[in-house]
């Protein structure tokens, strides 16, 4: 049967933040799907905290060694700040980076027309990136596929009123195109924006299919005693989601915990609680603000006892169940936030409190969905991580830097293998607050 968009439930989990912008329409369900799991191969001995799940989630998709799978995960943040200055330097020629793993993981900068190779040679000089950053002419600068991107998003939500499932769309930077996903079975008007968009649009616009629908997650999964931390189950009436990062609001200091706005706005006046790691029940606090819609999916919860719950910049990290071995880390620290830029290649991880943590690559950014039994969101990532109903709110995140949280995904029945996620800067600009960094 058809699965539709859905908004997932509350649950611990991590946000990619992707800023770099893709037109792509998609129709999915929110669901997780769990990774595939290979034979142990022959590595060096792990680290003392065992090897970085982003690097053995690529190691195992790509089949390369887990120590060149660390180098590429090791080169995303530099990659990031070399796109933010990519798109300053090269202006309206600029048609977007991303990470062409198939490639040796190559950083890869188009270029609508002919690729100044000398400025672009200087840039990866400057981040330390010489011999891994590529130049490849492409027909469609990014600004102009943002503007296609932007006019189809506006009439989305229209076009898919009462669709079983919903038609959905992002940017796809390493396509040089907007993607546009449709069930096989559309209706009339949504049948119609596909020929419009292909009609006005050109080349500019890719349609792929599917039967899927973006879902929201929710359950429940592992509690921690004090200090307060991201990745745990949380809790109101008969919503269950995730916790996201912990942050301060910019005015007054008071302490929060970010999660998904779709969760908030399903227990409003309700408290939030989770539990100790001894099954006691222990509050956290009510909805301060929260946004569930074109704005974005994020919320704030308030900490009401902040002596009690001391809360840190950590997030529970499960071990993986990749081909090298990693460990659970109760107190993975968080020690920046993101770029808005989000490269297409790039390797995530997010924690959920039903499907822990599980990572992938990024797909797609400026991705507009519509949620079965919910409103139409914008601006969201798309990454092949696992996740299940209860990961909503769950913080995305890689290298220590929160990314995002998770909204929701395609899933086909609890689970899928594809997730959506508020960009976490986003997020922390939307709610005036700031996200607690280690030092």
């Amino acid at each position: 049967m058809a699965a539709a968009h859905k908004v997932p439930q509350c649950g611990w989990g991590v946000v990619v933040n992707v800023k770099r912008r893709s037109l792509v329409i998609t129709s999915v369900t929110m669901m997780v799907l769990g990774m595939g799991v290979t034979a142990p191969r022959a590595a060096s001995a792990a680290p003392e905290e065992g090897w970085d799940p982003a690097a053995v989630a690529l190691a195992d998709d790509w089949r390369v060694p887990v120590e060149e799978a660390q180098a590429r995960v090791d080169r995303q943040e530099p990659a990031e700040e070399l796109a933010e200055q990519a798109q300053r330097v090269f202006s309206d020629r600029h048609a977007g980076v991303w990470i062409d793993q198939a490639n040796r993981g190559a950083i890869t900068v188009g270029f609508a027309g002919t690729v100044d190779q000398r400025t672009l040679d200087a840039l990866a000089k400057e981040y330390g990136l010489t011999g891994h950053v590529a130049g490849v002419p492409v027909r469609h600068s990014l600004a102009a596929l943002q503007r296609i991107l932007d006019t189809l998003a506006g009439d989305l939500a229209a076009v898919n009123e009462g669709a079983a499932v919903p038609l959905s769309l992002g940017l796809r930077t390493d396509l040089n195109q907007v993607e546009l996903t449709a069930p096989s079975g559309p209706t009339t008007a949504q049948a119609s924006f596909v020929e419009r968009a292909r009609t006005e649009f050109g080349d500019a616009v890719t349609v792929s299919g599917s039967d899927a629908a973006p879902e929201t997650t929710a359950c429940a999964f592992p509690y921690c005693d004090q200090p307060l931390r991201g990745g745990l189950a949380i809790h109101a009436g008969n919503a269950t989601c995730s916790g996201g990062f912990t942050a301060k609001s910019k005015v007054d200091s008071e302490l929060y915990l970010l999660t998904a706005g779709h969760c908030a706005a399903a227990a409003p006046n309700s408290t939030w609680w989770t539990k100790f790691a001894n099954n006691s029940v222990h509050n956290i606090g009510k909805p301060w603000n929260w946004k569930f819609g074109a704005a974005g999916d994020m919320a704030i919860l308030s900490i009401n006892n902040e002596p009690g719950w001391n809360p840190q910049p950590w997030v529970y990290v499960t071990a993986s169940n990749g081909g090298y071995p990693t460990v659970t880390n109760s107190a993975y620290t968080i020690k920046k936030t993101g770029l808005s830029g989000g490269l297409i290649g790039k390797y995530l991880c997010k924690t959920g409190q039903t499907s822990g943590t599980s990572c992938g690559k990024l797909q797609a950014v400026g991705v507009t969905v519509s949620y079965s039994g919910g409103p139409t969101v914008q601006n969201l990532g798309k990454a092949s991580i696992k996740v299940c109903k209860g990961d909503s709110g769950g913080p995305v995140y890689v290298k220590h830097v929160a990314y995002g949280l998770v909204s929701g995904g395609l899933l086909s029945g609890n689970c899928g293998n594809t997730i959506y996620y508020q960009g976490v800067k986003g997020a922390a600009n939307a709610m005036n607050v700031n996200v607690l960094v280690s030092p």
